[in-house]
């Protein structure tokens, strides 16, 4: 909060306005942004992410670099890291490679630029396939010279969706 004075006077100086105002001072802040591409990931999955630094405004910060980035597993573990890069425009994007067998659970994205620290989190678990039921309708009957026999295959989930 401050005070702002405002003094007017008019070259006749027949009148003159003293108004005190209380205003709002807001400090330049840098808002910043972690993002992945999913939220959740499998053994041998592609982690993209992204880093983005607005100011108030929605407009690229100032920060031109960011000192360090990392991603770390369930255990805390250090399995990359990024030192010094550089914005583009306020964005930074990478990725990585999650092994065979990763940890997991939940894994967590940090960076640092300056005093600026954030983090986001994303989970890896592992792949389930879907269950699915399948329903074989024979014909009503299939003759002993016959060159075909019509068979209805039907497939859905369980969850109620097609199999394609």
């Amino acid at each position: 909060k401050g005070l702002l004075n405002i003094k007017v006077t008019f070259e006749d100086s027949t009148y003159s306005v003293n108004s005190f105002k209380e205003i709002t001072i807001l400090k330049k802040e840098t808002y910043p942004l972690v993002q992945t591409d999913k939220g959740h990931y499998k053994a041998n999955d592609d982690v993209k992410f992204r880093v983005l630094l607005i100011d108030h405004n929605l407009k690229p910060s100032e920060f031109k670099i960011i000192d360090e980035i990392w991603v770390e597993d369930p255990r805390n573990r250090r399995i990359a890291q990024w030192v010094d890069q550089d914005l583009d425009r306020g964005m930074m994007q990478q990725e990585f490679k999650l092994s065979e067998e990763p940890s997991l659970g939940t894994w967590t994205i940090i960076f640092k630029a300056g005093s600026l620290k954030e983090k986001t989190t994303f989970t890896v678990s592992e792949y389930v396939l879907p269950k699915f039921e399948v329903t074989i309708e024979p014909p009503a009957a299939i003759l002993r010279d016959a060159l075909e026999a019509v068979w209805k295959v039907c497939a859905t989930y369980t969850h109620g969706g097609s199999v394609k």
